[in-house]
């Protein structure tokens, strides 16, 4: 009977943490609950997105590769370089037969309760106190940072990318300060960042490779740590096989638009942040522009961290007190002070202000366990900031304009759908999108188009086959011919170095039914195959040890129990 109170007491407080999460991601989602066209900068990028993917699965393609849709129909590369795989949450929901708009906006609600989640689960795992989780997970769900990445900029890369970066600060600590056994965590946060947006991806990876460099004396005096640091770095790669496997592979073939077009150090700067906007705690600057700042919560309040007392004797202080001078430098770096003119280097980060989704990360946590561990009214402590908190972000959410110019669907979508290109092949025209013959290229060959497959009826009989297929190079095209005999020839695809379309070649003279479509490489099969099966190696260790720890508690108890009648049996006799 007490184990039934008890699991009912436990499945009561589990349904009402739920509750509660669900009630934060409607609040932080309230903006885009109601109906009609919402605007951010990069929006018609994404809805370019989802829609090409939703269009392709349409098409019987999975994975999808391309983009047929775009690039006035020749077709884009964007999920070969730009990684895709939660927009299939949104695709889903197309697919029930909701339009795009609703759809992105319900991947973006689920993103923010998994974030909430995530965020909980990661601070409790290093704290083990509630009180600090909540006022962590409520700083960094409710960040002004991340409200400027959904509402006004729209960068939903970056917004996929916040879900899991606070894994990898619990997955750091339990491995350098803690208990040493979940390093799994790191590599869920590294699969999760890198199919979510590759810019955050990178600057994860430092993030992790710096806290390892100032733990380094403590990593080298236990062999353990040295092991499962180890171990997590090679899963991790093994995890992200898929995506990096594709995008290496498309890298080493051809050079992009974002290869040849670079920042210069000096846009960098002037897209840093001045030092009086970096105070700013409004969406828009005094401009009127969006705002690069992370709010003037997370910079005051990280400080609490020096009025907490006893701070030899907590083990955990050292690891924040890491974060908290990390998240200062970060946080200097995406200054207009920073010399960002003479990082010529650091060009790929584009803005510098991205640098503000790591300092809202480490001053978040930092913030949650100073401020409840610096005074010792905890309780009343808790209650005021949830309050505050709730109130500041409140005001950051009636200051979002949805759409203030009063823009349509249509012209929305007539926007730059596949933003700057960066991922067209250098030297690539939209001209010239028939199939003809290089040796007769008047005469035109009608054909059949579906998704990024063209099919047509080729009958020259006089000359070797040279083929113009208006189709956009990318590595993964193949082409083959079925002859009058039905017999099936691959044909040599190349990349035409007029228009970087694609060109077939042959030194034989053959007649038949052509198709060209996009097929999964070598690579890529490769790729996915290994993410596939370390994925699910990674799921079966968890349960597997976690299945070995609840026998071992069980017959703990048992033992326990087993004592327990023995005394009483004495006691009686």
């Amino acid at each position: 009977m007490l184990k039934k109170i008890k699991e009912n007491e436990k499945l009561k407080n589990n349904i009402k943490f739920i509750l509660i999460m669900i009630a934060l991601t409607i609040f932080a989602s309230y903006p885009y609950l109601p109906e009609g066209t919402v605007y951010a900068h990069d929006l018609c990028y994404h809805f370019a997105r989802i829609l090409g993917t939703e269009a392709e699965i349409s098409n019987g393609i999975f994975p999808v590769f391309i983009h047929s849709n775009l690039l006035d129909g020749l077709g884009y590369g964007n999920p070969l370089f730009y990684p895709e795989l939660f927009l299939y949450i949104a695709v889903l929901f197309m697919k029930l037969g909701f339009g795009v708009l609703f759809s992105y906006k319900m991947l973006l609600m689920i993103t923010t309760f998994c974030t909430a989640m995530i965020t909980f689960y990661s601070t409790n795992l290093i704290t083990k106190d509630k009180k600090v989780s909540w006022i962590t997970t409520l700083l960094y769900t409710l960040s002004l940072y991340r409200f400027v990445d959904i509402y006004a900029r729209g960068a939903l890369g970056e917004v996929l990318s916040f879900t899991f970066l606070p894994l990898i600060i619990a997955g750091l600590y339990d491995i350098l300060w803690g208990e040493n056994k979940r390093w799994y965590l790191i590599c869920f946060a590294i699969f999760g960042v890198m199919n979510s947006h590759v810019l955050s991806f990178t600057m994860a990876v430092i993030l992790i490779l710096v806290l390892c460099f100032i733990n380094i004396i403590r990593i080298f005096k236990d062999k353990k740590k040295i092991l499962n640091i180890t171990i997590a770095g090679i899963v991790s790669i093994l995890l992200i096989s898929s995506y990096m496997f594709t995008y290496i592979e498309q890298k080493m073939d051809d050079s992009l638009n974002v290869d040849v077009h670079k920042n210069s150090g000096q846009s960098l700067k002037d897209n840093a942040s001045g030092l009086q906007e970096a105070f700013w705690n409004d969406l828009r600057n005094t401009n009127g522009y969006t705002t690069r700042s992370i709010g003037t919560l997370l910079l005051i309040l990280p400080i609490c961290l020096f009025m907490i007392k006893n701070k030899k004797e907590r083990k955990e202080f050292k690891f924040f007190l890491e974060l908290y001078i990390l998240g200062l430098a970060v946080w200097g770096m995406s200054l207009n002070l920073f010399p960002w003119e003479k990082c010529t280097l650091l060009q790929i980060m584009q803005f510098p202000y991205r640098l503000n989704m790591i300092s809202t990360l480490l001053f978040s946590f930092v913030a949650g366990y100073s401020v409840i561990n610096a005074f010792e009214n905890k309780e009343d402590i808790f209650k005021l900031l949830i309050l505050v908190i709730l109130l500041i972000s409140a005001k950051h959410l009636s200051e979002v304009k949805l759409n203030e110019n009063g823009i349509n669907y249509e012209i929305l979508m007539s926007g730059p759908l596949v933003a700057n290109g960066e991922y067209k092949p250098v030297g690539f025209s939209e001209d010239d999108k028939e199939v003809y013959s290089h040796y007769k290229p008047e005469d035109k060959i009608s054909f059949e188009k579906k998704g990024s497959k063209i099919m047509f009826d080729y009958n020259d009989k006089e000359n070797n086959i040279d083929l113009h297929i208006p189709l956009t190079y990318y590595k993964g095209y193949v082409g083959y011919i079925i002859n009058e005999n039905g017999e099936k020839i691959d044909l040599k695809l190349e990349k035409d170095n007029t228009n970087a379309h694609l060109r077939i070649k042959s030194d034989k003279i053959m007649t038949g039914k052509i198709t060209v479509e996009y097929k999964m490489t070598a690579v890529q099969k490769c790729g996915y195959a290994i993410s596939i099966v370390t994925f699910i190696s990674v799921i079966s260790f968890i349960i597997y040890k976690n299945k070995k720890l609840i026998d071992k508690n069980e017959n703990v108890n048992k033992l326990k129990n087993g004592k327990i009648i023995r005394k009483i049996v004495e006691k009686v006799k």
